[in-house]
């Protein structure tokens, strides 16, 4: 971690994954995730740490949350009709896990949310909650193979594969009917659910329209039990995350280096270009290397702004505008 030049682009990345990790529960334990993020706060101080340790603490909340809502069920006698966990995730601290997804869910489900939100309603009082179903997954036990298998799938995929309760043919059409969901995404689900070859394409087709028909594939076999579907899901996210990652990066940057302008300027009022330009870098050495036409940049950023201003008769000088 010391060698690393660009800690905030690692930041950015390390925090996605610790997400992940933590929403997953992938943590090899507690005291590791804890020792690292107090090793990162020790060598970049509190504000770099600051996002995970409350991270870290929503997820201890969460756990609460749960325990308490499912002994109000309890206490109720409410039963229902599944194991349900849930997390509840600030929005301020934690990276994006992508928007709210469409979905109409499995009518089990779909009470399981309903309940939450009512009893999180009562004890918070002008929250709002946003369900991100493309980050929860669930168990799924099979009934209609040779043998009985349980799949773990993500909960668009296991709305899917509940659709196969009723009928073994169904075109993709009446998917998106039936679960209010956009077609591109049904589709990168369903892709999926092929590679898992828990659902065939009528006819061996390799593209998937609308008018497609997909198939149960009753022939199913595999040798393990439990089956995991989440590990088909489609690669492509990955490199749109990396992709936002950097664009997010770029961004803080440009803040991150024009606070530093403001700052250095409130401090001497005049300074030289080269003298500022030098001063910035400096000071953000620690972080990432400012490249000079970023800083440059945010300079003329900050002169439109009014921060700064060229110096009368001087022409490489900068003057701070109170």
């Amino acid at each position: 971690f010391k060698y690393i030049e660009d800690k905030d682009i690692f930041q950015r990345f390390y925090t996605k994954k610790f997400a992940n990790r933590l929403v997953g529960s992938l943590s090899a334990s507690d005291e590791a995730e804890q020792s690292m993020i107090a090793k990162m706060k020790q060598s970049c101080g509190y504000e770099y740490t600051s996002k995970m340790q409350r991270m870290f603490t929503d997820a201890a909340l969460s756990r609460e949350i749960t325990e308490r809502f499912r002994e109000k069920c309890a206490n109720s006698r409410k039963s229902l009709g599944c194991d349900f966990n849930m997390m509840v995730l600030g929005a301020n601290s934690w990276p994006s896990l992508g928007s709210s997804l469409s979905l109409s869910l499995p009518y089990k489900l779909s009470t399981c949310v309903s309940e939450f939100t009512s009893y999180y309603g009562e004890i918070h009082q002008g929250r709002k909650l946003t369900w991100i179903y493309s980050h929860s997954k669930g168990e799924v036990v099979t009934y209609g193979f040779a043998k009985k298998y349980t799949f773990v799938a993500m909960t668009p995929q296991v709305a899917i594969l509940l659709l196969f309760n009723d009928t073994t043919t169904m075109s993709v059409e009446t998917m998106v009917e039936a679960l209010n969901i956009k077609k591109e995404y049904l589709i990168s689900q369903l892709h999926a659910l092929i590679k898992g070859d828990v659902l065939k394409v009528e006819g061996g087709e390799t593209n998937i329209d609308e008018n497609t028909k997909l198939l149960l594939n009753l022939e199913f076999t595999n040798k393990k039990m439990k089956v995991d579907l989440t590990k088909f899901v489609a690669r492509s996210e990955v490199k749109t995350e990396q992709t936002e990652v950097h664009r997010g990066v770029e961004e803080d940057r440009k803040n991150i280096i024009q606070a530093a302008i403001v700052r250095t300027m409130k401090t001497r009022k005049s300074m030289a270009h080269s003298l500022l330009i030098g001063e910035v870098i400096n000071q953000l050495n620690s972080r990432f290397k400012p490249q000079v036409p970023m800083v440059k940049k945010c300079i003329d950023m900050l002169i439109e702004k009014e921060y700064i201003a060229r110096a009368e008769g001087q022409k490489d000088t900068y003057e701070y505008l109170s």
